[in-house]
This record gives C-alpha cells, structure tokens and sequence, in this order.
C-alpha cells in the first residue's frame, strides 16, 4: 500500500514508479482520504506501507500532515514502513517530522529515500525550465529505481540530514503556515471557465461562480496545482506570478490533455 500527495506530479510519478516496480498495485491518495474522512488502513500479511509526499518549506505539506495525524493502520506483523520524499532543494526534515508524526500513530518508519525531481513553487521563483526539467527528471529514474530497490530487499539507505535541517524546517514550517493564505490568488480574463482548478484542489479551497475560480476558503496547501495545471495560465499569486514559467510533471502533461 502506498500512501501519496502531489500537486503538480512529481510525487504521484514516483509513487506510480514505486508500485510498478515493487507490485504493489494499491496507491492512496491521502488528499482524497481527508476529504472522505477515511483514515483506517489494513496491512496484508507481508505488505509494505509506504509514504510519497513533495517536501514543502522542509516539511510535510499540511494534507499529509492533517491524514498522518488521524491514520490508524492495521497489520498482524510489524510491517516494513518506508517514507520517499521528493524535493527540489533538499529533504530538509521532512523524513523526521514524518517518523515523529507516524510514530503518535504506533507506525515505525523502517526505511526513508529521498529523490530530486524539478523545482515548481512558482508563487516563490521560476520554476524549472524544460530542459532543465527533462535533465533532473532522468536522474531522479536512478534513484527511483534505487530506492524500489531497497524497499524489495527491505534495506534503508536513509536521507542524509543534519540538526541544521531540523533547525532550518522548523522556522520555514512557520513561514508555510504563514504562506498558505489564499487572498493573494486571483484570476485573469484569460480564464476559460474549464473548471479544472476546482476539481484538482486537494482541500476544496476553490469553488466555480460564474465560470471563475473563487477561493472559498482562508487557508490551502499551496501546492500551486490550480497556477501550475490551468490551461489558460489564467490563475495568478498577487502580481509575482505572471511572468514565470510552469511547470507540470510531464505524465500529468498528458493525461490533462487527454481528458
């Protein structure tokens, strides 16, 4: 069973990857679990139990965080517990705030891979640029298959970290908290009242009037799905956003396109 949150794609790419090459055909999306209220989960007798989340501001993004803190999760045996974590920068402590967070819910963490994919906070900087996107995404395919194959072998290679990156989390964690107001998102006259950004809103912070986008509620994820996958480019975050790039992992590219 794996367990997954992605905004623009990257953790859901490398989840799928995990589960194709480790045969674990059951992937949870842990923003769908919060939204339904599900959060009891039984194991099968040897079945490993993983987490796949971007890291946000050093951390866990707060749907991952809101599902771990009400999972209950059921197994015979003690289950092998492994937690990939996707960055642009670095893991910061976010493996740590997981195992902390897992740990009040009787879950052992066993194992912990960390993998670089493509940087894509846009409310902050430019994201990635093709190429740059396409160079980054071949290396992560090493260390995805790496880590499906430590996870085969029940080894546990880790995520380097330091007591600097449990330091430096804890105040960026503040300023994500600070972050995730939503008043600054507005729409331009670009948008095509496709709906899109609604119904990929991991919190449903996003409701349609009139054929637009409003923010319904104070608070999000910031995952910049609804700036980075509108097909209008017609979402924006204050005036910061308007001349950066986007960036989309390219199967979610896709399969957008496609639906």
């Amino acid at each position: 069973m794996i367990f997954y949150f992605s905004g623009t794609g990257n953790s859901l790419y490398a989840a799928k990857y995990i589960a194709n090459n480790i045969h674990d055909d059951e992937l949870v999306n842990m923003a769908d679990s919060v939204k339904e209220g599900r959060y009891y989960y039984a194991l099968k007798p040897g079945e490993t139990c993983g987490f796949v989340f971007p890291v946000y501001f050093g951390g866990m993004p707060s749907v991952v965080a809101q599902f771990v803190k009400k999972l209950r999760l059921s197994s015979d045996e003690v289950p092998y517990v492994y937690a990939l974590v996707t960055y642009g920068g670095k893991a910061g402590g976010s493996v740590q705030a997981l195992q902390i967070a897992l740990e009040k819910r009787y879950v052992y963490l066993s194992a912990a891979f960390g993998v670089k994919m493509p940087d894509n906070y846009v409310i902050m900087y430019n994201p990635a640029t093709e190429e740059k996107a396409q160079q980054v995404l071949r290396e992560a395919e090493t260390d995805l298959l790496t880590a499906a194959t430590s996870i085969i072998a029940r080894n546990n290679p880790g995520v380097p970290h330091t007591m600097l990156d449990t330091v430096m989390t804890a105040g960026m964690q503040t300023a994500y908290r600070m972050m995730r107001k939503t008043a600054s998102f507005t729409v331009d006259n670009s948008c095509i009242g496709c709906g899109l950004c609604e119904k990929i809103c991991p919190v449903n912070a996003i409701e349609m009037y009139d054929y637009k986008p409003v923010w319904i509620k104070s608070e999000c994820a910031h995952c910049v799905a609804c700036i980075s996958r509108c097909p209008a480019k017609a979402i924006q975050y204050g005036d910061k956003t308007k001349k950066r790039g986007r960036y989309v992992h390219p199967d979610l590219q896709v399969k957008q396109q496609t639906e």
